[in-house]
């Protein structure tokens, strides 16, 4: 049982290191003017984060487990954010207000 679960365990590694691999090449690929899973934008902290913006963009491309978007879809689309974006914006701002003027009790 112990070998099957270390073949099992190296094959698992050998096809980790061809996907990645695969994604260096889809990456190194890229033109400069588009951001990849691995060359994430200024404004991006993480490439989770990334990845959930991405499933938004209009012009973003998924080439297995890489997103690749040009620079332009990506700032066009960061300059103007969702209206559920604002509207959270815009309650956070009420809810200050209200906190503010509500005396706090001693």
């Amino acid at each position: 049982m112990r070998e099957v679960l270390l073949a099992q365990a190296k094959s698992l590694r050998a096809q980790a290191d061809a996907l990645e691999a695969i994604a260096a090449t889809v990456d190194a690929s890229a033109p400069s003017d588009v951001y990849t899973s691995k060359r994430l934008p200024p404004d991006c902290p993480s490439s989770e984060r990334f990845h959930e913006v991405c499933r938004n963009i209009a012009g973003a491309n998924k080439r297995g487990r890489v997103w690749l978007v040009p620079r332009a879809s990506w700032d066009s689309h960061r300059a103007n954010p969702r209206k559920t974006e604002q509207v959270t914006d815009v309650h956070a701002a009420a809810i200050a207000d209200l906190q503010a003027a509500i005396p706090m009790a001693a």
